[in-house]
């Protein structure tokens, strides 16, 4: 089921509260066998197009809904996205979404053909995306707009069982993502959350992510003073120049239990509860943990930190130690 619609006029709505009743419904009867006799299925109106797409030659489609219109027109706002009359889901491995404000997505396991279901999301200001119930991986790309701090620029997304990777970036120069913020909740498996928008405006925005189980990254490829996050094993930024605030219940909720926090490259500002910072070279156990790794890191450059507060310590794996004396 896919509807599209304005029900947010005056700050209370959302793409959530779309129906048949209050929306547009793109009504496509779809079928894959019928699909090898037909050209590509297609729903048009003079701003929003959405077809179903064969993309590749083994039965695997994808759909993709574009709103060609003004961006937060009338009727053209928000976006509802459901498994329910989305004919043969299950063969679906590949969704594109573009040119809404709000999205709202909620969608049951699909059996991706090649393993990995890819979403992609851009232009919009906020969002809602339950793909929890997945067991195979995901690839979902969100590339994100707002036009102001008002109004809601919040993303809730929740990811299943797969290996996925999540990735937050901008729609397009403008895009003012310094506004945009997330509550992502990454599941079970080995996951990695790619952190590529503006610094957050405020240190009083939300941006949170939540590793789940399983061992889990964080690229980082801008200065993070909001980000928060619980359940990560490796901290990883682009280079030495992104600043990478750290607390003390951060350091506490993340790392491997035995070993600590992996960070790489950043330059880590310590919270100022952490009294004293201590630095060796790794022990042998800590370089086999680091070397037996299926990740992209050199042991050989990587030291022992351990973080000292008044009542606890926490161990941390880190190459980037200029700021501190090894001993």
């Amino acid at each position: 089921m896919v509807i599209f619609g304005s029900t947010n006029t005056d700050g209370t709505g959302s793409a959530a509260n779309l129906s048949q009743f209050n929306g547009q419904m793109i009504d496509w009867e779809f079928d894959s066998v019928a699909y090898y006799m037909h050209e590509n299925f297609k729903f048009e109106t003079e701003h929003v197009s959405a077809f179903i797409q064969n993309i590749s030659d083994i039965g695997a489609f994808g759909v993709n809904v574009t709103n060609h219109g003004p961006w937060n027109g009338e009727g053209l706002k928000e976006l509802f996205i459901r498994d329910t009359g989305l004919y043969n889901i299950s063969e679906t491995t590949e969704m594109n979404v573009e040119g809404f404000v709000d999205v709202n997505i909620a969608l049951s396991n699909v059996d991706a053909w090649w393993g990995t279901f890819t979403l992609n999301i851009n232009g919009a200001k906020r969002g809602n995306v339950d793909l929890s119930s997945f067991e195979q991986n995901v690839d979902l790309n969100v590339a994100s707009y707002s036009n102001s701090g008002n109004w809601g620029n919040l993303y809730t997304i929740a990811t299943g069982n797969g290996d996925d990777t999540l990735t937050f970036s901008a729609s397009s120069e403008q895009s003012n993502t310094h506004w945009t913020e997330f509550s992502v909740d990454l599941g079970a498996g080995d996951d990695r959350f790619v952190l590529d928008l503006h610094s957050a405006d405020s240190a009083d925005m939300t941006r949170f992510i939540d590793g789940g189980d399983g061992f889990d990254e964080i690229a980082l490829f801008a200065d993070s003073i909001a980000l928060d996050f619980a359940n990560v094993e490796w901290l990883n930024a682009e280079d030495s120049t992104v600043e990478l605030p750290l607390t003390e219940q951060q350091l506490a909720s993340n790392g491997d239990d035995t070993f600590g926090l992996i960070v790489s490259n950043a330059q880590v500002e310590f919270a100022d509860s952490i009294i004293d910072i201590d630095v060796t070279a790794l022990s042998d156990a800590q370089y086999a943990y680091l070397d037996g790794l299926d990740i992209d890191l050199s042991a050989e450059d990587y030291f022992a930190v351990t973080a000292y507060g008044s009542d606890a310590s926490y161990q941390l794996l880190m190459n980037n130690v200029d700021d501190y004396a090894v001993a």
